[in-house]
């Protein structure tokens, strides 16, 4: 299958090559490259080790393989496994490690803390209807706010917004030359939960 690579804004994975055609398998690789960005900055910034990232990257390879519809976020099973271990909440821990991935960032990623992101779903999946699978895959979901040209993404996982972003603007420009622009905003667990099953419930 023929790739394209892009110069994107954000190129939190700068080697990053987005296919032509978003077949399953494609956004799966790019799931796993997120999954090991996150990772690897989860280590340098001393949230954790070795041994733990290889356990929780065969635990997350795994269920992103075997599960189908909604794939759990890279971010959220570290939290769930680390919540285990530390004796602490799932929600406690994934904003410890979302403030470190948000500080590491070079690339702005926005905190949203007041419930549900302003914007229309339905518009901009109708708009280009590849956005629906890879933003769900992705754990994204992305809606048009106001002008066609300005959107929302949002996940639990910094680098889960911003490589959808870029990715939402390589797909715009494929059917109509154009780029948008893309605001990105991490939420609480709760929040997330919400706009995935609004989003991508069948």
């Amino acid at each position: 299958m023929a790739t394209e690579t892009s110069i994107y804004m954000n190129c939190v994975i700068p080697d990053l090559v987005f296919p032509s055609k978003s077949g399953k398998e494609d956004i799966l690789k790019i799931l796993k490259r997120v999954a090991e960005k996150t990772l690897q900055i989860l280590i340098q910034e001393g949230e954790l080790n070795a041994i733990d990232s290889d356990v929780l990257f065969s635990a997350y390879e795994h269920e992103a393989n075997t599960s189908s519809g909604f794939k759990t976020d890279f971010l959220q099973l570290t939290a769930q496994n680390q919540a285990q271990k530390n004796s602490l909440s799932v929600e406690a821990e994934l904003v410890r490690f979302q403030k470190a991935l948000r500080n590491h960032l070079v690339a702005r990623v926005h905190q949203w803390s007041f419930g549900q992101l302003p914007g229309r779903q339905l518009s901009l999946y109708d708009k280009c209807q590849s956005l629906r699978e890879i933003c769900m895959t992705l754990g994204a979901p992305s809606m048009l706010v106001g002008e066609s040209s300005v959107i929302h993404v949002a996940s639990i996982n910094p680098v889960s917004a911003l490589v959808a972003s870029d990715w939402i603007n390589h797909e715009l420009r494929s059917i109509s030359q154009e780029s948008a622009f893309i605001f990105c905003f991490c939420t609480d667990l709760s929040t997330w939960e919400t706009m995935m099953h609004r989003h991508f419930k069948s």
